[in-house]
């Protein structure tokens, strides 16, 4: 009994541990601003957030963690600080909700970003690097931010 007690206290911290898994990783590409798309599963039973973005490839540009929110009938970026995804759930970043935003000048190059590199920083299972791919580039799409 005394064994069994000891195994399971010791187990604990990794039966609660996150367990984080990107899947599905998109980006779109305009004239001003880069989004970033992806579904974040944590298959563990701890909690994780994400609390940063940087994006290192194929140049250093400014990354932050955005919602759009809706006022008035207008949408509007804000950053957050974090995204959270509790236990055995998921958390999923799509336009017109959470996503990544990237921001800087890029524009000549705009044409030739196939894709971009980030590392994702989280609060307990630390930094992911991810391959994210451009799916798609809008040239005339005017973003305001």
């Amino acid at each position: 009994m005394v064994i069994a007690s000891a195994s399971l206290y010791l187990a604990t911290p990794y039966l609660a541990a996150p367990s984080i898994e990107i899947h599905d990783p998109y980006g779109k590409i305009t004239p001003k601003v880069i989004g970033v798309y992806m579904m974040i599963h944590n298959h563990g039973f701890g909690q994780d957030c994400l609390v940063g973005v940087e994006m290192i490839s194929p140049m250093k540009m400014k990354a932050e963690i955005h919602r759009t929110v809706m006022s008035n009938g207008v949408a509007r970026m804000e950053p957050v600080d974090s995204i959270c995804i509790p236990g055995r759930s998921e958390a999923r970043l799509e336009p017109g909700g959470y996503h990544i935003m990237i921001m800087g000048n890029y524009t000549e190059m705009m044409d030739s970003i196939k894709e971009i590199v980030l590392v994702l920083h989280f609060q307990r299972s630390g930094d992911i690097r991810i391959t994210v791919p451009i799916k798609e580039t809008a040239q005339g799409s005017m973003h305001t931010h």
